[in-house]
């Protein structure tokens, strides 16, 4: 899958494109869901460019460690595999996670 979005070394977007990255990245989960489900299904997964970088049971917990292994604050794309629709939430700091949690 490709994306027409400015796509950094580490394949995140550049240069405040965040909010078009979330969307583009929201729709390729929305294409692969179907094959997510089958795996995935009930957690909640890093996807980025059509692939699962990491999965687990919260948000929290993907986040902690996509920042604790990039070092850098990103757009990350954090989702729920189910078959039942949820929002899409937009994380652009370590900082300001589901409430005000702190993530060190």
């Amino acid at each position: 899958m490709t994306s027409s979005l400015p796509i950094s070394e580490s394949g995140n977007a550049k240069g405040g494109n965040a909010k078009k990255y979330i969307e583009c990245q929201a729709e390729l989960f929305e294409k692969d869901k179907k094959e997510l489900l089958k795996i995935y299904e009930g957690k909640f997964v890093l996807y980025e460019n059509g692939k699962v970088l990491d999965e687990g049971e919260s948000r929290i917990e993907i986040v902690k460690r996509a920042y604790k292994k990039s070092g850098e604050v990103k757009p990350l794309f954090i989702a729920k595999v189910s078959c039942e629709e949820e929002p899409v939430y937009e994380s652009m700091s370590p900082l300001v996670v589901e409430g005000s949690i702190f993530i060190d």
